[in-house]
C-alpha cells in the first residue's frame, strides 16, 4: 500500500498549525485557486478559474463525507470514545501526540484528522456502502476503487473545488438523501471558530506529490450577516511543512479578498 505518503495526505497537521505572521491570497497565476459561491447572492466567483475545475485527490477533505456515511450508517456515534485496533494499525514513529491518545470521539477524530481511526471504521464499513454512497452524493469522480481504508489519499477518488462547493451545498440544504438526525450530529464536528459576525465550518486535507512537493485543500463554509458562502480552496507548496503552515490563513485571506467576512 502506498501509505508512506500518508504522513503528509491527512488533513494532517490540524487546524490549528497555521503560524501567526500574515499570510497573502491566492492570485490569479499562482499554484493555487479558490471556488466561492454566495448564496444569497446567487453568485460564483474564482481565483483560477480553470485550476477550479481541475479534479485532485480530496484528502482529508472527504472526512466531511465519509464522516456523514459512518454516522449515516451507524458505523460511529457522537458520544461513544473510540480506540485504534493497533493490531490492525500499529503505531507509526509518526504519527502525531493527539493521535497516540488512548481514546477519541468523533469531534477529535474528525479533528485531528486521526487516519488510524478513519481507516479502521471505513475497513469494517466495506466497499460497497461507499460505493452506494459516494454515487448518491456524486461525489467527484465517484471512484472507489482505491484500498477500501485509503481510496481518498490519491489511490482513486478525485474532486475539483467547484465539485467540493456543489456537495457542500447539497449537504447544507439536507439534499444527499441522509436522515435529519445525521445532519444535526455532523454539524457541531463541522464547525471550527465562530464569532459575532460569522460561523466558519471546515475540514483542511493534504497530501506528496510525486515530484516531491504537496497539495492541499481547505474547504467548507462562512455563514455570515451576508448569508452562507460556500467555498473550496486548494493550493500546491514546495514542502508539506510549508503547506501546513499557510494554507488555512492563504484560504482565509483569499475569502477576505472576495469580501466575505470570517470569524477571527
Amino acid at each position: 500500500m502506498k501509505y508512506l505518503s500518508l504522513v503528509v495526505s491527512l488533513g494532517l497537521v490540524m487546524q490549528q498549525s497555521v503560524q501567526a505572521e500574515e499570510v497573502s491570497p491566492c492570485i490569479e497565476g499562482d499554484a493555487c485557486t479558490l471556488a466561492l459561491y454566495s448564496e444569497t447572492a446567487g453568485q460564483w466567483q474564482f481565483i483560477n478559474p480553470e485550476r477550479a475545475k481541475q479534479a485532485f485527490a480530496p484528502y482529508s477533505t472527504f472526512k466531511i463525507a465519509n464522516t456523514l456515511i459512518l454516522l449515516e450508517s451507524g458505523q460511529v456515534n457522537t458520544t461513544a470514545r473510540y480506540q485504534i485496533d493497533l493490531n490492525r494499525y500499529p503505531a507509526q514513529d509518526w504519527w502525531f501526540k493527539t493521535w497516540r491518545e488512548p481514546d477519541q470521539n468523533l469531534k477529535s477524530a474528525f479533528n485531528y484528522s486521526v487516519l488510524p481511526l478513519y481507516r479502521q471504521w471505513s475497513a469494517d464499513l466495506g466497499r460497497a456502502a461507499y460505493e452506494q454512497f459516494i454515487q448518491q452524493f456524486s461525489y467527484g469522480n465517484q471512484d472507489v476503487s482505491g484500498p477500501v481504508d485509503g481510496f481518498w489519499l490519491g489511490d482513486s477518488l478525485q474532486i475539483s473545488a467547484v465539485q467540493q462547493v456543489e456537495f457542500l451545498r447539497k449537504y447544507q440544504h439536507q439534499q444527499l438523501g441522509l436522515k435529519a438526525s445525521t445532519y444535526r450530529d455532523f454539524s457541531p464536528i463541522f464547525l471550527q471558530r465562530q464569532d459575532e459576525q460569522a460561523r466558519l465550518f471546515a475540514k483542511t486535507g493534504g497530501g506528496m506529490l510525486a515530484k516531491g512537493q504537496a497539495r492541499g485543500w481547505y474547504v467548507g463554509m462562512v455563514e455570515n450577516q451576508q448569508g452562507m458562502h460556500y467555498f473550496a480552496f486548494n493550493m500546491d507548496a514546495d514542502s508539506f511543512k510549508s503547506l501546513a503552515e499557510t494554507r488555512i490563513k492563504k484560504a482565509l485571506a483569499s475569502l477576505q479578498s472576495l469580501k466575505v467576512t470570517v470569524p477571527e
